[in-house]
This record gives structure tokens, sequence and C-alpha cells, in this order.
């Protein structure tokens, strides 16, 4: 596995060997290959702050959903302007819902540890449209992580599909998070 590490932000997070960073300047790129999906989605991602990794597969198979790791920090203030996790939850579900036609909520657990910290997971799938009109169908794993400096969102997907949907990845990159709690 290679690993992520950010000190200013006191985050750590491994992925895959053959997996590949997105450069920082095709990461809005990379997230807008969906933005043909609904004019709603296109606009939640041109106002979504940039993730400082986004991650991926790029040896995954061209007919399904790219398996990929997003990582985003945001302040605590930010966060309890919106209602704390759990606002920031059902704005993400709510123009989630507007986005795609067929999003569903799989699961949502208020309360989960991850790394030493308290914080809540929401499993979701949806149909994403390419630029060329194929779909996808994706499941994504939302980990909201608070800490004393940063509220983390880190966002595990791929494809929907069992057979192609590499399980055992998604979660050792979850199990490898390690946040800095003071």
């Amino acid at each position: 596995m290679q690993t992520y590490k950010n000190d200013v932000l006191g985050f750590n997070i491994s992925y895959p060997d053959h997996w590949s960073v997105v450069p920082a300047a095709w990461i809005k790129k990379f997230m807008g290959r969906a933005a043909g999906t609904s004019e709603k989605l296109s606009e939640c991602l041109a106002k979504d702050g940039q993730p400082f990794l986004v991650a991926h597969d790029p040896s995954a198979p061209v007919h399904v959903a790219i398996p990929s790791v997003k990582c985003q920090a945001y302040i605590p203030a930010a966060i309890a302007a919106v209602g704390g996790i759990t606002g920031i939850l059902s704005l993400i579900s709510e123009q989630s819902q507007q986005a795609f036609p067929d999003f569903k909520v799989l699961d949502y657990v208020p309360e989960c540890l991850i790394a030493g910290v308290k914080g809540a997971r929401m499993a979701t799938s949806m149909t994403v449209l390419n630029p060329e009109g194929e779909e996808f169908h994706g499941k994504s794993d939302f980990y909201f992580l608070p800490t004393s400096k940063f509220v983390f969102l880190v966002a595990v997907s791929g494809t929907s599909d069992p057979k192609f949907r590499p399980e055992q990845e998604l979660m050792n990159i979850v199990r490898s998070i390690r946040l800095e709690h003071t």
C-alpha cells in the first residue's frame, strides 16, 4: 500500500499500490466526469470544495464505476453551521436525491469508531452517467471523522456490481486512516 501523509491536517491514509493519485489540477475534471447525470449534480460539483486527495484504480474495467477514495477537510465551525455531522449527511442526501434519480441511502450509522474517532458512516447507491451517456452503477461509503482541528470526509466509491467491486481494498483504505486527535 502507498501512504498519503499530511502533517498540517494531521491525516494519513493508504491506498493500493496500483492506484494513482489524481493531480490537484485534475481533481475537478475527474469529479466532473459524473456531471452529465443532471444539472443539479453539475451545480453541486461546481460549489463543492476541492478534495485534498483523490486516488483511483486506473486499471478498473471500463464498463464499471472507477474505484476511488476522496478526502476533504472542513473546519468544525463550517460543519456546525449546517447542523453538525447529521446536518451535513442530510444535506448530502438531499442534494444527491436531486442529482441522481435512483439515489438511495443503503445504511446510516450515526456513531462508529474509525481511527480512534467517533464519527458517522453513510452508505449510498446511485447511477451516474459519463460524458458519453453510459450508465455506471455505483456504491459509496461516506465517513465523517471529527477531530479538534478538522472534520474529515472520506468517501470510498466503486461499482455496486459485486463481481467488480474491490470490497477488501476499499475496507483496507478505511482501516488505514490515521488521525491526529489534538
